[in-house]
């Protein structure tokens, strides 16, 4: 059994009837946001770029994420299925690749179906496919990663969940307005960078106002690309390293 063969039967599993909701919930996050903005009046240009920026990057890509990514090895050891799982003729780090290549997978698809969606309700059929195939390339890129970080914590500790939501709707939501470089330790910032959208209406918030006042040089495309990349690489590489070695108990076991 490879890891190709694991990440099917991890995709199958998590899109039985009764939890492919979880899917849905999160996939319909931008479209309603679009339908939202387009109720209030907002431009299709405005609609669009606000329903992407808070729907799809801020909670449809960081919640799946949270959901597959941390789950890789956490929903075992809480399902108390992690004896099973490790009891297969399957080497460790081919049993990690699997489930994580099939979380990057269904987070990918998740988010960029919801970004086509939000763009028709957006645009209708005229819009621009550039715009909307840059943002398809970046939140795959997205997923990667944060499915890679989240990954890692679910390795590290069985509160994987719980970090991973303080990580994604804490650190990433303030840091990118923090002045100077600290906000290149967030992932966000580099999707952001390379897919920027407006702000709704041209109105700046107070936090981007006073980031802006003092804030660096834009980050070139060639830097974010290949942060990405390394953080995508270190946290698989941590992550086969303790998931090969480590022991796993479940819950009741582990006390």
């Amino acid at each position: 059994m490879n890891a190709l063969a694991i990440a099917i039967w991890f995709l199958k599993d998590t899109l039985q009837p009764k939890r492919a909701v979880t899917a849905v919930l999160l996939g319909i996050i931008g479209p309603l946001f679009a339908l939202l903005f387009r109720a209030f009046g907002f431009t299709p240009a405005e609609t669009y770029d606000a329903s992407v920026q808070l729907g799809i990057f801020s909670a449809t890509l960081v919640l799946a994420a949270i959901a597959y990514g941390g789950g890789i090895v956490t929903s075992e050891v809480l399902g108390r299925t992690i004896p099973l799982l490790l009891t297969r003729p399957v080497p460790r780090w081919t049993l990690f690749m699997g489930k994580w290549l099939g979380a990057i997978v269904l987070t990918a698809a998740i988010s960029v179906v919801a970004c086509f969606l939000t763009a028709v309700l957006s645009f209708g059929i005229e819009f621009d496919t550039n715009m909307l195939l840059r943002d398809m390339l970046v939140l795959s890129a997205g997923a990667v990663t944060y499915v890679s970080l989240f990954g890692l914590l679910s390795v590290l500790s069985k509160r994987a969940w719980l970090i991973a939501a303080i990580f994604g709707f804490f650190w990433e939501t303030w840091v990118t307005y923090v002045p100077g470089d600290f906000r290149r330790l967030s992932v966000m910032t580099y999707l952001k960078q390379l897919s920027p959208h407006a702000d709704v209406g041209g109105q700046e918030s107070p936090l981007e106002a006073l980031s802006e006042a003092f804030q660096t040089a834009p980050i070139d495309p060639l830097t974010c690309w290949n942060t990405l990349a390394v953080l995508t690489i270190l946290s698989l590489a941590v992550s086969i390293a303790v998931f090969s070695t480590a022991e796993f108990l479940p819950t009741e076991e582990a006390g």
